[in-house]
């Protein structure tokens, strides 16, 4: 294997597995903000804190708000720690690996990228949920189907 594959290769798999972290954690924090509604601002500026992108945040935010977090986390294309930049990138370096990857492989990334609406601005905080848990269930597939191909 060519260390520019083994590169790419790598590196996809960690903007995926970041991507899969953040999902899980702003489903967490979803989550810890409903049953703490009196604290909720509190609990995501936590949450921020714990990804490293509260500073990023507050430069275009003065509050933190459940919907406005959850849309920079998951889908601000111009944060680049949002689910959606990580996918992004894994998708980039996966282009540049083509031959190395299964077909099911690139497919299921690409389709993660189209899933639900991610790469898309409506309906974030409705579907937070189900989209945190959806591509967490994807990437965890993903990387079942690189184990598998590897």
């Amino acid at each position: 294997m060519l260390g520019k594959t083994a590169s790419g290769l790598f590196w996809m798999s960690r903007y995926l597995e970041r991507a899969e972290a953040q999902a899980r954690l702003i489903e967490a924090g979803f989550r810890i903000a409903l049953t703490r509604a009196s604290a909720a601002e509190s609990e995501w500026e936590s949450l921020l804190a714990t990804v490293g992108q509260l500073g990023s945040y507050r430069a275009h935010h003065a509050k933190a708000e459940s919907g406005r977090v959850v849309a920079f986390l998951l889908s601000d294309r111009s944060n680049p720690a949002s689910v959606i930049s990580l996918v992004k990138v894994a998708r980039d370096n996966a282009r540049l690996v083509r031959t190395a990857l299964t077909r099911e492989v690139f497919d299921q990334l690409a389709a993660l990228f189209e899933t639900h609406g991610l790469s898309s601005e409506a309906g974030r905080e409705a579907l937070i949920n189900n989209i945190a848990d959806d591509v967490a269930e994807r990437l965890s597939r993903k990387f079942d189907n690189v184990d598998q191909n590897l």
